[in-house]
């Protein structure tokens, strides 16, 4: 896995042991999230053990994902943020965050390019 390699993006899933084989043996399974339904990565090991100490390492095809700054985000209604990225038609978003962390949503599981754990 090579996320120096140019238009690469490393993202880390966090699960379960039971759903990591899933996921390993069969792709990402999309769910519905804040940012609509996709797959979520964080830029960090310690961001994805909130959701499990299984850890998967993503790569990613950077040149298809969309780039927001989430302190710049126009759309203040959380309720409506689905709805206007699906109205994109963005087949991934990073958003960063003033933490330093970047949530990553992936739309088309397409644009992986490798999956470890």
């Amino acid at each position: 896995m090579n996320e120096n390699e140019a238009n690469n993006m490393l993202g880390y899933h966090g699960t379960n042991e039971r759903q990591m084989k899933k996921i390993i043996n069969s792709n990402f399974k999309p769910k519905k999230g804040l940012w609509g339904k996709g797959v979520y990565l964080t830029s960090s090991k310690e961001g994805a053990k909130i959701f499990g100490n299984a850890i998967l390492k993503v790569l990613i095809d950077d040149s298809m994902v969309t780039h927001i700054d989430f302190e710049n985000f126009r759309y203040l209604d959380e309720r409506s943020w689905s709805k206007e990225v699906a109205n994109k038609g963005y087949k991934a978003i990073a958003v960063s965050y003033k933490s330093g962390e970047t949530e990553i949503c992936i739309f088309d599981t397409e644009i992986i390019k490798e999956i470890q754990y």
